[in-house]
């Protein structure tokens, strides 16, 4: 279960996604992963998605009008 997620990046480019995942620890403290990502997602157009499963998480970029996926809830 992924617990929080965190963009840096500068408004128009993001060039590093963390995610925390609640399902191990280590000293107390929730497992950070990296998250796959293409270089120079817009962070001022679309959604973000996170598909998430037990063993990855991926983030993708949708467009309004070109993808939809209903299996995921988007984070806005």
């Amino acid at each position: 279960m992924i617990e929080s997620i965190r963009l840096d990046g500068d408004g128009n480019r993001v060039w590093n996604v963390n995610a925390w995942v609640g399902r191990g620890y280590n000293n107390g403290k929730p497992v950070s992963m990296k998250l796959p990502m293409r270089d120079k997602i817009a962070t001022n157009v679309g959604m973000l998605i996170v598909h998430s499963n037990k063993e990855m998480a991926h983030l993708n970029t949708v467009l309004p009008g070109l993808y939809r996926d209903y299996s995921n809830k988007p984070l806005i």
